[in-house]
């Protein structure tokens, strides 16, 4: 079984020293100490040029809950452009509702952001969401909001949850979805067979 070892790194030299330690890939963000937000444009390009790893970078404006007003949305779109335009391979965020849903329609224009920018740029972006998930309100609920609200503007689509406890999750050519879960903390193992399987968690195409 192939897998992908990302790192999550703060610095240019813990980015090094997840290179030399084996790191196929990297989670880039600034102050890791309060569970990280959005590392600045300096250190993105830095760390692509030292290390030549994918950087996925984090972003999040501010420590806290993942509820944001239209100020911080309209920042955060800015922002997700702005992180690809400096050469990140992929944004890692998640936004939700007071109620702890996963808001689709404040992502909607985030990852357009962060895909126009990426088209501009000529190459692709990954979107992740992040342990937003693990502390929504119904993780079955996000789940099929995320595979099927469609707020990501790509037709292949790559949705991960970072948080090794939680679900990992993955639509290949925009029909099938299949994962796995690291633990039973989400979903338990027979309910992750379930939806490895069902013709359920396939995308109408």
């Amino acid at each position: 079984m192939s897998y992908t070892l990302e790192v999550c790194v703060d610095s240019t030299a813990s980015a090094l020293a997840a290179k030399k330690g084996g790191a196929d890939r990297l989670e880039l963000c600034a102050d890791l100490i309060v569970g990280g937000t959005t590392p600045s444009l300096a250190l993105v390009r830095q760390v692509k040029e030292t290390t030549g790893l994918p950087v996925r970078a984090l972003l999040r404006p501010r420590f806290g809950d993942f509820c944001y007003d239209h100020w911080e949305l309209e920042q955060m779109a800015e922002s997700a452009a702005a992180l690809v335009e400096a050469g990140a391979d992929g944004i890692v965020t998640g936004v939700l509702t007071p109620d702890g849903a996963l808001d689709v329609d404040a992502l909607r224009p985030i990852y357009a952001a962060a895909k126009s920018a990426a088209d501009a740029a000529g190459r692709p972006v990954a979107l992740t969401l992040h342990r937003a998930f693990d502390v929504c309100r119904d993780p079955y609920a996000a789940l099929e909001a995320a595979c099927f609200s469609d707020p990501w503007p790509e037709s292949i689509l790559q949705k991960e949850l970072d948080n090794p406890l939680s679900l990992w999750l993955c639509a290949m050519d925009g029909d099938t979805i299949a994962g796995y879960v690291g633990s039973q903390t989400v979903l338990g193992e027979a309910d992750m067979m379930n939806l490895a399987v069902s013709p359920a968690y396939r995308r109408a195409t």
